[in-house]
């Protein structure tokens, strides 16, 4: 599931990328809002499965091809899985959006509880 727009703040649902087109239906957050957003999501209930960078271009945006992804959950309860996701998450746009060029935003991925447990089983 791609962001739960409603779960957010209108000053950040006004600041949203429509990525439709780039040839993605889906929305991204701007790198400056990355971090709440990904706060304000977790405090809803969902685990950030990943993301992916969009960077500025003459165009518009472009896929920069730089994702992160959440391990699979295991037997961790869902609280810890989203504590877990959210810690990845702020992590990953700590040490990966200073790099970025300024505009850059970020689709990020999420799940609830009962989506998630819906989900084929990974290989193995």
């Amino acid at each position: 599931m791609t962001i739960p727009i409603g779960a957010l703040p209108e000053r950040v649902r006004q600041r949203l990328v429509d990525l439709e087109p780039y040839g993605e239906n889906r929305m991204a957050v701007l790198m400056e809002d990355a971090g709440g957003v990904c706060e304000l999501l977790a405090e809803a209930g969902f685990a950030i499965l990943g993301g992916d960078y969009w960077c500025p271009d003459s165009d518009g945006f472009e896929r920069s091809y730089d994702v992160w992804a959440m391990p699979p959950r295991g037997a961790s309860d869902w609280s810890d899985y989203v504590r877990e996701s959210l810690r990845r998450a702020l992590r990953d746009l700590a040490v990966r959006g200073p790099n970025l060029a300024p505009g850059s935003c970020v689709a990020i991925v999420v799940v609830e509880e009962a989506g998630y447990n819906a989900l084929p089983s990974p290989p193995g």
